[in-house]
């Protein structure tokens, strides 16, 4: 998620000479104040990308969500084929909830990869904690 927790987290990185990556998990586009870093952004709509979208979800929301549903990637996918492009030594993600969830069955299908998990609150765990699947 893009957000100054997790700007001030990765600005860290900028001079260390490590190859960073940043895959967007909500796809809210590209960041001019993380240019030093590829990001990966784009990956999610797979129907009008540009113009409409908003028009239709308001209007036609159930002819809307039929065609997120049929043709917008999923972050599972989109996450899986970024990790066997990148092939990182470590993935990092906040927010539990958010970015860990959606890509929980991809990182443990590759144990060998490490995967670190930091919060800059917990409110996820607060408001989660007494649901039996999270």
């Amino acid at each position: 998620m893009n957000s100054i927790h997790f700007r001030r987290w990765s600005d860290q990185l900028r001079d260390a000479e490590h190859e960073v990556f940043w895959f967007d998990i909500l796809d809210q586009g590209y960041s001019p104040s993380m240019n030093w870093m590829t990001q990966i952004t784009g990956w999610k709509k797979g129907f009008l990308r540009k113009r409409g979208r908003t028009f239709l979800k308001n209007k036609l929301p159930k002819l809307y969500n039929a065609l997120v549903h049929k043709y917008d990637n999923l972050v599972e996918d989109a996450f899986a084929k970024a990790l066997q492009e990148i092939q990182p030594d470590l993935v990092h993600s906040f927010a539990l909830y958010v970015s860990c969830t959606p890509i929980l069955n991809v990182m443990n299908s590759h144990p060998d990869v490490s995967w670190i998990y930091s919060s800059w609150g917990g409110s996820d765990l607060f408001y989660y904690r007494n649901e039996p699947t999270y």
